[in-house]
């Protein structure tokens, strides 16, 4: 493994190894705001609920994520259930085919975003659930879903997984 650089032998130390330099285990901690819920299914008015913050390694810049927690069915078949946590990247675009958190008015949702011929179709990944086809004007992109992540032990989202970042931080936000 270290002569294909997946690990690095520490020098002068007997069987002392660690993750190469650049290997992703340099990007920092950062913690972001899990700020609510958002229906992936019939669109329902978006309402800010702070919940704590999830830590996440990336990349982005922390002012430009937030995290959501799922409910409903429409998205089952892109691999986003009921109870995930979505990380999404603020931007007010996105292209078509992305996973995207939409606001149509003062509702919010996550669905697939497609354009058609100068008209915007929010896509669900269910077949029991319609097209919804928003009036433009009506239409904003919160965000890209950037990650989607699964908690499988019941007792851990009973504990909820989602703490301050640390003592005497502030509380976190939901939406």
């Amino acid at each position: 493994m270290v002569g294909e650089g997946l690990l690095a032998k520490e020098p002068g130390r007997a069987r002392c190894f660690r993750m190469p330099a650049g290997s992703g285990r340099d990007v920092p901690t950062r913690f972001v705001p899990l700020l609510g819920r958002v229906q992936a299914g019939q669109l329902t008015t978006a309402l800010e609920d702070p919940d704590g913050y999830l830590a996440i390694q990336s990349r982005f810049a922390e002012e430009d994520l937030f995290a959501l927690r799922v409910r409903g069915e429409s998205m089952t078949g892109a691999g986003i259930f009921p109870g995930d946590v979505v990380l999404v990247r603020r931007q007010p675009s996105a292209e078509s085919g992305e996973i995207v958190v939409a606001l149509v008015g003062d509702e919010a949702t996550v669905k697939t975003l497609r354009m058609k011929r100068k008209r915007v179709e929010l896509h669900p990944h269910n077949p029991n659930f319609d097209v919804i086809v928003p009036d433009p004007r009506e239409l904003g992109i919160l965000g890209k879903v950037v990650e989607v992540r699964r908690y499988l032990d019941k007792m851990h989202l009973a504990a909820s997984p989602f703490g301050s970042p640390a003592a005497g931080a502030p509380g976190a936000a939901h939406v």
